[in-house]
């Protein structure tokens, strides 16, 4: 079901739209539970990407990126990577809501599909 709505979204939106980003993390975390680490690990990094170059590195969406690839590396046991990509997240979630506001707090286009005008 969520490789479909990975699928669907891409065609839609193109792959480098934050809604494939999203779809991307929801299958990283699903491998994850399953212990499916290097199938998430990448995901995970296409989605950091994705919103870096959307919205830029202090946006929570990176942020929470961040935070699953941190868990990801501690299930592994690679706390050092954890320790260092957890520090990156709460880095940016100090930086205050400017920057990392929650979803109920974007405009209307920010849930009409271009995400990208209200940070130009």
């Amino acid at each position: 079901m969520i490789r479909q709505a990975l699928e669907i979204r891409e065609k839609s939106f193109g792959a480098s739209h934050p809604s494939v980003a999203t779809a991307l993390n929801n299958l990283a975390v699903l491998y994850c539970k399953m212990h499916k680490y290097s199938s998430a690990e990448p995901l995970y990094q296409r989605a950091l990407k994705i919103y870096e170059e959307s919205f830029g590195p202090g946006h929570f969406r990176v942020a929470e990126t961040l935070r699953n690839l941190a868990v990801l590396h501690y299930d592994k046991g690679d706390f050092e990577s954890a320790a260092r990509l957890y520090k990156q997240c709460t880095d940016i979630k100090e930086q205050g809501p400017s920057v990392s506001r929650p979803p109920s707090e974007f405009g209307k286009s920010e849930w009409a599909g271009d995400s990208r005008s209200l940070y130009a």
